[in-house]
């Protein structure tokens, strides 16, 4: 089950960043993602479990255990037959099968196929592939998708970039700080110093709820811009401040 608190902290880090992006709303005629043009799922029966495929004109993508903590890898499939249970049901003898296990699909956008961890504790996972050809082109650690933009094919994704540390930042502030940079879990040069004391009191300490113990490991959260193309060459670009929160 999704920790309730850190859902709830995702999300004002979702609302902070879209304000610091400027980003526009999004209206049911600008959707995030592409509309499939169906989406079929087979109830789990017995020893099997729920299958989930999502239907566009060029794809399939299929997914069994779906119902579960952890789904399978997705198999993509070019040219699917028309959008059927019965195109489902079955797992199909050819197409492309994808390192997903744990995730699932977020959506598509263009020739982007985005996958979000489907149970994900303090920092989850993001996965990008080519919808044409599987290829893996972007992995990253992330807490809240903002925005998702097709730019001429290229991708631009707003995202809150999540790191889970092995140290907290409230207990010792710069030694944290200092130990996720040396490890490379923070980027050197694009944060001038480490989140201030009052920034992880309040996410360790909040109004109303119980204290957090000030030693436990941080999430460390920034705001990001990605462009993608579809050759895999990709530029992250700082976009807000940085965070803290305590693991869950």
């Amino acid at each position: 089950m999704r920790n309730k608190n850190l859902f709830g902290r995702l999300a004002r880090a979702a609302l902070t960043t879209a304000a610091l992006l400027m980003a526009p709303a999004v209206t049911r005629a600008d959707p995030v993602f592409d509309t499939p043009a169906k989406v079929v799922t087979i109830p789990a029966n017995g020893d099997q479990d729920a299958i989930t495929c999502t239907f566009y004109a060029d794809v399939m993508i299929r997914i069994s255990g779906t119902d579960t903590p952890a789904p399978d890898d997705a198999m993509l499939l070019q040219s699917p037959a028309a959008p059927a249970s019965s195109a489902c049901a079955t797992k199909p003898s050819q197409g492309v099968e994808l390192p997903t296990e744990g995730f699932d699909l977020s959506g598509r956008k263009g020739n982007f196929l985005i996958f979000e961890a489907s149970d994900p504790t303090g920092a989850s996972g993001l996965i990008i592939f080519d919808a044409r050809t599987g290829r893996k082109l972007f992995a990253d650690g992330e807490s809240s998708i903002t925005v998702v933009e097709d730019v001429q094919g290229t991708l631009r994704l707003r995202y809150v970039r999540a790191i889970n540390g092995s140290c907290s930042l409230l207990a010792n502030r710069d030694g944290c700080w200092s130990a996720l940079l040396a490890s490379g879990q923070i980027p050197r040069g694009v944060f001038a110093g480490p989140p201030t004391r009052e920034t992880c009191t309040r996410t360790y300490r909040p109004a109303g709820s119980p204290a957090v113990p000030a030693d436990d490991p941080s999430m460390i959260s920034y705001p990001v811009v990605l462009t993608l193309d579809s050759a895999g060459h990709a530029s992250v670009q700082s976009a807000g401040p940085v965070g803290c929160d305590p693991m869950p």
